[in-house]
């Protein structure tokens, strides 16, 4: 039996066998293939949400390290006694958090699947409903009407007939498909800050690696005994310091820089199985013909990237 690293996002096998065997005994709307579908699906998509989300925190702590660093060899180019210095550069917190409505907008639409799918209590599917349109209205590039989100929060909660599996069935499907633009959109968007060529988020770090291997590098070379830094007389001994720092530094620069790129790629890999699963999610809602597949490799890469982020990061 193959090992999940989804643990925080997976319900065991046998909850999800006897939601599926409780389903075929109770004749419920959803088959237990479509069931089995949404799980998958939920589960790939709050994963997907999560870990896009951690790799744009690192990348932002990778650059504020990195920079801290430069500035305690001597850097010019950090001055930390002025106002206008950043060491997160153009990675603050608020251009973080508007980037992370995305990734949260993907969790939440994951859970609010598999809530849809096996939950009766309306309180927590409002409360499931209103956090996923709450986050999905913020998200920068989403539009979404005032009328629109009402209409589909009634879906989520279903004017009470949830006892009914027909109705839950019906509700599933429908909040599928009237969200089914937007969720797309949101993993377009997200794919898009993942892209060094479209966002700055991955370059910033690029150039923070460039800097020591070029800035910092002349910097020190530039130096001999006698030579000053920040009003302080330098000796053989103390350049000699700052060179080990400096390869030290050097070093980890370029595991950092490593490591964003590989997280990097094989989220972009997971965003594209994300929108042809959906894709799939969408026409599987609407018949009992199902097809796994792009579900399945959905799921799997998932699981691939979320190894890589417990090989690098041990978490």
């Amino acid at each position: 039996m193959r090992t999940s690293y989804l643990r925080g996002f997976r319900i065991s096998a046998g909850l999800i066998l006897l939601a599926m065997l409780g389903c075929v005994a109770t004749g419920c709307g959803l088959s237990a293939a479509q069931r089995a579908s949404i799980e998958k699906f939920s589960i790939a998509t709050a994963a997907l949400g999560d870990l896009s989300a951690q790799h744009l925190v690192y990348i932002r702590q990778d650059v504020v390290a990195i920079r801290t660093k430069m500035h305690e060899i001597g850097s010019e180019e950090i001055d930390l006694s002025s106002p206008d210095t950043d060491l997160d550069g153009a990675l603050s917190v608020d251009e973080l958090q508007r980037r992370l409505r995305a990734t949260a907008t993907l969790t939440e639409f994951g859970q609010l699947l598999q809530t849809l799918a096996t939950e009766n209590d309306i309180a927590r599917l409002e409360t499931a409903g209103t956090s996923f349109l709450t986050n999905l209205r913020k998200v920068p590039g989403v539009e979404m009407s005032d009328e629109k989100a009402a209409a589909i929060g009634k879906l989520i909660v279903g004017g009470g007939t949830w006892l009914l599996d027909a109705a839950r069935a019906k509700r599933v499907r429908e909040v599928v498909l009237e969200t089914r633009p937007a969720v797309k959109r949101v993993a377009e968007l997200l794919k898009q800050d993942l892209d060094p060529e479209a966002m700055l988020w991955t370059t910033v770090l690029v150039d923070a690696n460039d800097s020591v291997n070029t800035g910092i590098y002349q910097l020190l070379n530039d130096l001999k005994p006698g030579s000053k830094l920040r009003d302080r007389v330098l000796t053989e001994a103390d350049i000699a310091l700052l060179w080990s720092q400096w390869q030290g530094l050097q070093t980890d620069t370029k595991r950092r820089l490593s490591d964003s790129e590989q997280r990097r790629s094989k989220l972009l890999e997971v965003i594209d199985e994300m929108i042809k699963a959906h894709e799939a999610l969408c026409y599987i809602v609407q018949s009992d013909t199902v097809q796994f597949s792009e579900i399945n490799s959905y799921l799997d890469q998932a699981e691939e990237v979320a190894r890589l982020f417990k090989a690098i990061h041990g978490t």
